[in-house]
């Protein structure tokens, strides 16, 4: 679970249901999460798509390299409501859970838990499951964000822009830390591959 939302959106993996047939590794699970306060609990359920490791195969990532990707980032404009987001490992290799910021939110994203289409650079567009917690005014990319960030090539420090262009549909804009796109390998791969 990302650290932002530790506390806010509580999902227990005793309390998931896994789809007995699915022959597919990367079958639906079903899992509750609870969104807690001290006078509030509101459960929510929620689909989330297990989705297997992967291991970057990027070169290591320098200082000026992260910083650069993010200042092209912050100097986007838009006529559109827009926020960036640093991408963390766990959104891009292992949880596939992209956590937005609370503020857009607050006062640009539907205050329900919804299917969103995001537009890639290539203007591709990948639907996504968007989970909001009412309590925090957290929202966050669930089901659909590992297609989308591995269908990109999302790596750790690369800097995502989202740009809302009308209701439940955003365009988003990727300003990488390293401009070699290496291709990922599963962890299953790895281990395989390690003589014993």
């Amino acid at each position: 679970m990302p650290e932002s939302l530790v506390g806010t959106c509580n999902v227990s993996a005793t309390r998931q249901k896994r789809n007995k047939n699915a022959a597919d590794p990367s079958e639906s699970l079903e899992v509750a999460g609870a969104c807690r306060s001290a006078r509030t609990s509101i459960k929510t359920v929620m689909k989330v798509q297990r989705q297997h490791a992967i291991v970057s195969q990027r070169l290591p990532v320098s200082e000026g390299q992260k910083k650069y990707a993010l200042q092209r980032a912050e100097i986007f404009t838009s006529k559109y409501p827009s926020t960036l987001q640093v991408i963390k490992a766990a959104s891009a290799y292992n949880s596939f859970f992209m956590v937005i910021p609370s503020e857009f939110v607050r006062e640009h994203l539907p205050h329900t838990s919804k299917k969103l289409t995001l537009w890639d650079p290539q203007a591709t567009p990948w639907q996504v499951d968007y989970v909001y917690c009412s309590h925090r005014s957290a929202g966050a990319f669930s089901r659909g964000w590992s297609q989308f960030s591995i269908g990109n090539n999302l790596e750790k420090f690369d800097v995502c822009v989202f740009e809302l262009i009308a209701e439940d549909t955003i365009k988003v804009h990727i300003y990488r830390a390293q401009l070699l796109i290496a291709q990922y390998q599963h962890q299953e791969e790895l281990s395989a591959a390690i003589p014993n």
